[in-house]
């Protein structure tokens, strides 16, 4: 094998070290000097950069340009996809079918001037989604070219500036303050301000890793790069998401629509099948003898439906070519005015949205998977020698600082209490402690003096202590007024202070020692403290309120991670089953991991592949997972989650970015998020209504009418652009905005379903009613009202519209006190401009088409009958509210 003949490590081992992140288990591997000479690199001339050497690592280590990235497809394979949708094959088959009997009817030229011009209006529609796709991915491609930048490298002693692509393994970068990190690799020297754009706590010559995509925030570094291409961390865990796809709350939604435009085709379709056979198959019947039969009827009927197709089928395709492009493409210019305001208003969130209909699929997150947090032991404690408050730039005396370890040590265990836990792992981290510790006697002049230790609450410890230590290392006497001046100290603190003191006693010939409790020098003391801010607290909770889970999954070990879930408020004390370590997870089966996962709040020692696991079962067991990470290294995480929350600057992974890298923002998001799903719902299912109510009327007036329809196709492209435009506008203002720091504890929709049980019984409500309403206008108007034909049309365009503007009133949600003022008056206004909008139409159209006018009369009449929706609206919304309880 080339890799292992020329080169004295495997793209495996590389891969393992970098993914440890320490220092000592690279040592392991030899340390990064014999990691570079096993990759024939020189860490200050860098890789001979010859094009054979060049070759060999490109053949042994991989390119720096992944092959999973994909290409966009040509217009032909997209048109292809096209037509091979289910809804294009049907209406293809509706223009063949009316093809083929306007030929019998109307004759040979009329019909192929129909089916020409059926074809013409399909293949806009078509043509319109292909081109709309190709320059989407054309846009991606180009986005990912972009990143193609320059990078500083040093070959055979020369810096020199490459392209990232050409980027090999074995080669030493240079990054300065902006640079993005090109492949994954190991940090030689930088900068003492050297920092990722990652807000995190790391001494990279102890955590030495560097992986691909991070930002150098400041300062400058050197790096040997260990990973390029497809063999990074980073591509590497991409390709284990695999077809595991994210919810996508505007795909569900174009289902759900792409299922109403088949129901429109399918039975246009069944219509069209009864005439061609009644055309071309049905042989002459002989009347009936009774001729009311119903067979006669029938006959009677068809014969009708057949002489009349020339004004049904332009009337009924063209209504339908409508109804489809509206669903099509009018649904998403709808929901797209909705997440637009929504990417605007999440900024009064203090964040920034990457993907647009992010904004809504955050409210239907049911847990969060936290990542990146971090445990600054500096915070988790106070410690007080003397009457002095240690800071970590003041200087301690160096055997006081020996023997508080020792007594640290010597009275505390892993296996303890909470406190003993977070006790030494405060003085592991500040005081340097370890296990190795052990010394507490030294001799002097033959004898053995034995530093005897004591450890309690400050109430048991002081009041045998005689002296005690100054910072400088001087003893002072410690007597009753003094102690009541340490109690009266540490009062703010509680019950979480622990007073250490020694005495230095002889061990006697018989080795024993005795000594009293008494004229002990009091060493120092600490107080525990919660190193979370109590809005990070109450983040936490708030989640935990409105009905959506918190997760942790750290990368320190489980006795850390304990410390995190109980100072945040994730964990009781007591709730030890509840945390669990990586690898036992790792090495559990399926359907263990699948039950298990439920009961996991806290993961420790996890890896990213790890932390991906858990969010892969997770939503195996249908919950919605956001996954809010600080690191750069959990960007895979992010892109498997159904929402990817970046705490920082920008991550080209994530859905959403918090630039303050708080993660007490995200009650808020959620918050938010839940009322777009609000208005994403009521948006829905005013559209839903629309299309039901103007298919039936216009299907019910074409086959028992006289072959006209009672809608037009240019009456309903405006009210479909009107209401998708303003009405959704109006409908997205007053319902997203309200006060976002406040918890949801409403029922979100599209957890399930996307048309829920009320919508259903909402949209069956209104549609039948507004069917009702224009078919007795059509009947009964132009009798009842006294006015012609036409003016019975105008009357049946205008109730049908007013209707729509009705059904937007019940929309808005001023009873729960969210919608300000200026929010109300803008929805008055869009009210007022669509009614204005309406009769300015109306009244053109009548002057240019010779149309008569209709007075105030008729107009009121028209608002008057429209209105009656609200109380229909309230009377289901009644029925919704018993069939609850």
């Amino acid at each position: 094998m080339l890799q292992s003949e020329e080169y004295l490590v495997t793209r495996e081992i590389l891969a393992e070290a970098v993914e440890r992140n320490c220092r000592d288990a690279l040592d392991r591997y030899g340390g990064i000097q014999y990691i570079a000479s096993a990759l024939r690199t020189n860490l200050e001339a860098g890789i001979v950069g010859d094009l054979t050497d060049l070759k060999s690592r490109c053949e042994a280590f991989g390119s720096n340009m992944p092959t999973s990235q994909s290409q966009p497809h040509s217009i032909k394979g997209i048109l292809w996809d096209a037509l091979r949708d289910t809804t294009i094959i049907l209406l293809l088959c509706c223009t063949m079918l009316s093809l083929a009997i306007g030929i019998k009817i109307n004759g040979a030229a009329e019909g192929i001037v129909y089916a020409l011009f059926f074809m013409l209006a399909l293949s806009s529609v078509v043509c319109f989604a292909a081109a709309a796709r190709f320059l989407r991915e054309t846009w991606m491609l180009r986005k990912f070219s972009k990143r193609n930048g320059d990078v500083w490298v040093v070959r055979n002693g020369l810096v020199d500036v490459i392209l990232e692509s050409d980027l090999v393994v074995g080669d030493i970068v240079w990054l300065n303050t902006g640079d993005r990190i090109p492949a994954d690799g190991i940090f030689i020297n930088g900068d003492d301000s050297f920092k990722l754009n990652a807000d995190l706590e790391v001494d990279y010559s102890q955590s030495p890793s560097l992986f691909t995509g991070g930002e150098v925030s400041q300062g400058r570094c050197c790096m040997l790069v260990t990973s390029v291409g497809d063999n990074t961390e980073r591509n590497r865990l991409m390709r284990n998401i695999g077809d595991d796809h994210r919810l996508q709350l505007l795909d569900a939604i174009e289902k759900t629509s792409s299922k109403f435009d088949k129901i429109w085709l399918s039975l246009w379709l069944v219509l069209l099948l009864v005439q061609f056979v009644r055309c071309f198959v049905a042989k002459k019947v002989q009347a009936d003898k009774d001729p009311k039969g119903l067979k006669n009827r029938m006959e009677d009927l068809m014969k009708e439906v057949v002489k009349k197709e020339r004004l049904k089928a332009k009337g009924l395709f063209m209504m339908l070519l409508v109804l489809v492009f509206a669903s099509r493409e009018g649904l998403p210019l709808a929901l797209f005015v909705s997440l637009s305001y929504a990417s605007h208003r999440i900024k009064s969130c203090k964040a920034t949205v990457g993907q647009l209909q992010a904004s809504a699929t955050v409210g239907l997150i049911t847990t969060i998977c936290a990542t990146g947090l971090v445990l600054k032991h500096s915070e988790m404690a106070e410690l007080w020698i003397g009457f002095d408050l240690v800071h970590h730039h003041l200087q301690v005396d160096v055997q006081l600082v020996e023997a508080l370890r020792q007594g640290i040590l010597l009275h505390s265990s892993t296996n303890g209490c909470f406190e003993e836990i977070c006790l030494l792992s405060w003085a592991t981290a500040v005081l340097g402690l370890t296990n190795t510790e052990t010394e507490c006697y030294y001799k002097v002049e033959d004898k053995v003096v034995v530093h005897v230790h004591w450890r309690g609450s400050p109430d048991s410890i002081l009041p045998i202590c005689s002296h005690y230590y100054t910072l400088q290392g001087n003893i002072e006497t410690l007597d009753a007024l003094k102690a009541t001046a340490f109690k009266q100290l540490l009062a703010p603190y509680g019950q979480c202070c622990f007073a250490f003191a020694y005495k230095r006693e002889i061990r006697d010939e018989e080795n024993n020692i005795k000594t009293l409790q008494t004229g002990l020098i009091l060493l120092g003391l600490v107080c525990l403290k919660n190193p979370y801010s109590a809005e990070f607290i109450q983040a936490i909770q708030h989640c935990q309120e409105s009905g959506v889970g918190v997760r942790f999954a750290v990368d320190d070990d489980i006795n850390t991670a304990r410390i995190i879930a109980v100072y945040s408020g994730l964990l009781r004390r007591e709730d030890d089953g509840k945390i669990v370590d990586a690898g036992d997870f790792r090495n559990q089966s399926e359907a263990d991991r699948l039950k298990t996962v439920e009961d996991i709040l806290v993961m420790a020692n996890a890896s990213p592949g790890d932390k991906m696991l858990m969010v892969k079962y997770l939503r195996q067991n249908h919950h919605v997972v956001a996954a809010a990470s600080a690191a750069i290294r959990d960007s895979p995480l992010l892109k498997q989650a159904d929402v990817g929350i970046f705490l920082g600057t920008s991550n080209e992974d994530a859905d959403i970015f918090v630039p303050t890298s708080e993660f007490t923002l995200i009650p808020a998001i959620l918050n938010l998020g839940r009322r777009v799903c609000r208005s994403i719902e009521k948006i829905v299912q005013l559209k839903l209504i629309m299309e039901v109510s103007a298919f039936t009327i216009n299907i019910v007036s074409l086959l028992a009418g006289n072959g006209k329809e009672a809608l037009g196709s240019l009456q309903l492209l405006w009210i479909n652009l009107v209401m998708e435009i303003l009405g959704a506008a109006a409908v997205a203002i007053t319902t997203i905005y309200g006060s976002s720091a406040r918890a949801n504890t409403d029922p979100v929709y599209g957890s399930g379903q996307i048309i829920t049980r009320p919508m259903w019984m909402s949209i069956a409500v209104q549609s039948s009613f507004q069917v009702a309403v224009i078919l007795i206008l059509i009947l009964k108007g132009g009798t009842v009202f006294q006015v012609s034909e036409s003016a019975v049309g105008t009357m049946v365009f205008n109730c049908y519209a007013f209707c729509q503007v009705y059904l937007l009133i019940p929309a808005i949600e001023i009873r729960r006190g969210d919608v300000a003022a200026g929010q109300s008056c803008f929805f008055l206004c869009v009210v007022v401009v669509i009614g204005i909008l309406q009769v300015a139409v109306v009244e053109i159209v009548g002057v240019v088409a010779h149309r008569p006018r209709l007075g105030i009369k008729l107009w009121c009449i028209c608002v008057g009958i429209s209105s009656l929706s609200l109380p229909l609206n309230c009377a289901a919304n009644l029925i919704i509210r018993i069939s609850r309880l």
